[in-house]
């Protein structure tokens, strides 16, 4: 990778400016005020660091000339380690002594302000003219920037930066085909810039950039350095050829109902209309569908799917209905009931076999990485063998004629939303223990259904099943499930990702390893977030915290709503050995025995 020579947009570089100048500006300075600057000679690649120093007789500036290396092309002072960079050189002796007088502490900006305290980097103006600053645009307008800017180049590294309000921005990079988001802080005080809870602060968001363009991942934790910006002016929407070969593909594979989104508090910003809405539509539409509520769960709406005798008729081995790409007159689509990253979720109807099923309809739009798209499909590769009552099934899937349509995905509906959200306006009066231990069964009975099937859920939440009624519920969103190999009960990611770690066991925290009993820990946050009526595990804990305390033994508080066999049954499931977990069938017994006493 070629390194930026660039240091404009390095708060504490001067420029072409004299020793004696330096001097000036560096004179009364805290010691460890530095500033870098260009050497007055011929020399284009001459540099000097200029650094107020206290000894015990007088303060002093100190000057430590920067030479490069014509052999290896790095530089480095006199006698001092040597670096790739001039910017990485000095942001090696802010961070160490080495072999200098005074640890470079305080930078001294191009506007004579210490402590980068620069005042106008807090203004979205002064980035307007950078290519790679796109403004206020929202999650899934940077997503369709980086996916047009991805199809051209077809590299990592692609990254922008947008804001989010006034002192916090987005950076939004490309890494293996997904777009990765890191906030960017902006402490009040100071005015330096910071990435989440990292210690590392800047003067500015270029120093930020150019300070992880050039640092290895392993450091600064990025999954890749940022390295070609994402220009303003490339918008243009995704290719038809891309949609098309996106179809095809559709059709060769059984669709899941892994498309489903779950209406959860992880969503775009615009979550909190989203919930207003659902929550006066919500008695609504149980109403409209006119869904028994007495009756057992598995003799509610949805236990049959529509193509259960056509595929068991199918004696070529073959998994899906012929009718499983529907036509649009075969579908009526109807108001939002909710939205996420891929695209919104409509009420709707359609026609399945000759009879009308109410349904959801995702209508999936380009607003990520094209790679998203084949991570659906290895979704539906998996969820293509799941048929369980309290499982999302996939009804159908609708390819329009029309290329400028997007594409759409039917789905059982849920009306009632999330788990969540319903638990949150609930009470020990209105949803006693036992009616939240009834539904915590149906849970428990899906998961030992894909147990069976060796997959692993890896984002069981309640924010992740949904409420066909008050009284049956369905999990949904199967984005990060696995199919467990015959020969192995586990399965190892290669490196962590965006993970809800506050649901995680500590084998996954710690050696991202996931099996039927990781499902087990996170059946038990669930059960604890609902006996909570919605609440938050270990709120105000930091993730990088979470890990140590399971491994000193403390755990989840309980509820206070909760009764202390249920709560045992918690711990239970929170096992730090996970052989010591209980299974889902045994849960499903243990849950069992709660409800008839």
């Amino acid at each position: 990778m070629t390194l930026r020579m660039d240091l404009d947009g390095v708060e504490y570089y001067h420029g072409n400016i004299r020793r004696v100048d330096a001097e000036d500006i560096l004179r009364d300075k805290l010691p460890g005020s530095f500033l870098l600057r260009k050497r007055h000679c011929d020399n284009n690649n001459a540099y000097a660091i200029s650094v107020a120093f206290q000894d015990q007789a007088e303060s002093k500036v100190l000057h430590y000339e920067i030479k490069k290396n014509e052999q290896n092309g790095q530089f480095s002072v006199t006698s001092g380690s040597l670096h790739p960079s001039v910017f990485l050189l000095c942001e090696h002796y802010r961070k160490e002594k080495g072999g200098l007088k005074t640890q470079l502490l305080h930078p001294v900006s191009s506007a004579g302000t210490t402590n980068t305290s620069v005042r106008r980097s807090s203004n979205s103006d002064t980035y307007k003219n950078y290519e790679w600053y796109h403004g206020k645009i929202t999650r899934e307008e940077d997503g369709r920037l980086l996916s047009s800017a991805f199809e051209d180049k077809r590299k990592d590294g692609i990254f922008l930066v947008r804001m989010k309000n006034d002192t916090t921005f987005v950076l939004s990079l490309v890494y293996q085909k997904k777009v990765h988001r890191y906030i960017i802080n902006q402490d009040p005080h100071s005015k330096e810039f910071f990435l989440g809870d990292s210690g590392k602060r800047f003067a500015s968001i270029e120093s930020l950039l150019e300070y992880h363009k050039n640092i290895s991942v392993q450091e600064t934790g990025l999954q890749c350095q940022p390295s070609i910006p994402c220009c303003q002016m490339k918008t243009k929407s995704p290719k038809i050829r891309s949609f098309q070969s996106f179809a095809r593909q559709l059709r060769l594979r059984l669709p899941g109902n892994a498309f489903d989104i779950p209406w959860s508090e992880t969503g775009p910003a615009d979550d909190s209309e989203q919930a207003s809405r659902r929550e006066s539509q919500f008695e609504s539409k149980i109403g409209r569908f006119n869904f028994n509520r007495k009756t057992l769960p598995k003799d509610s709406i949805g236990y049959y799917s529509p193509y259960r005798n056509i595929a068991q008729a199918h004696g070529s081995g073959k998994s899906f209905a012929p009718d499983l790409c529907i036509s649009e007159k075969k579908l009526q689509i109807k108001e939002v009931i909710g939205k996420g990253n891929f695209g919104n979720v409509n009420l709707g109807e359609c026609d399945i076999l000759g009879q009308t099923h109410p349904c959801a309809v995702k209508i999936l739009s380009g607003s990520d990485i094209e790679s998203n798209k084949e991570e659906l499909l290895k979704e539906a590769q998996i969820m293509q063998r799941l048929d369980h009552p309290h499982i999302v099934r996939l009804l159908a899937v609708c390819i329009p004629k029309h290329n400028d349509k997007n594409l759409m995905m039917i789905l059982e509906l849920a009306p009632g939303g999330s788990f969540r959200e319903f638990l949150m306006k609930q009470n020990q009066t209105s949803f006693p223990e036992a009616s939240i231990l009834l539904l915590m069964k149906q849970v428990a009975d899906g998961m030992a259904y894909l147990a069976h099937q060796n997959v692993v859920h890896r984002d069981l939440a309640s924010r992740n099943i949904l409420l066909v009624t008050e009284m049956y519920i369905k999990i949904s969103d199967f984005g990060m499930s696995r199919i467990l190999q015959d020969s192995e009960n586990y399965y190892t990611a290669s490196k962590p990702g965006s993970w809800p770690l506050r649901w995680y066991a500590p084998e996954a925290l710690e050696y991202y390893k996931f099996t039927s009993k990781t499902d087990v820990w996170s059946f038990g946050i669930t059960l604890w977030e609902a006996m909570s009526y919605g609440g938050r595990p270990y709120r105000g804990m930091k993730g990088v915290d979470l890990l140590e305390m399971l491994r000193m033994g403390h755990r989840l508080e309980r509820p206070r709503s909760c009764s202390s066999a249920i709560y045992s049954l918690m711990l239970h499931c929170w096992e730090y050995v996970a052989d010591r977990r209980p299974s889902f069938n045994e849960l499903l017994q243990q849950l069992d025995s709660f409800l008839q006493t």
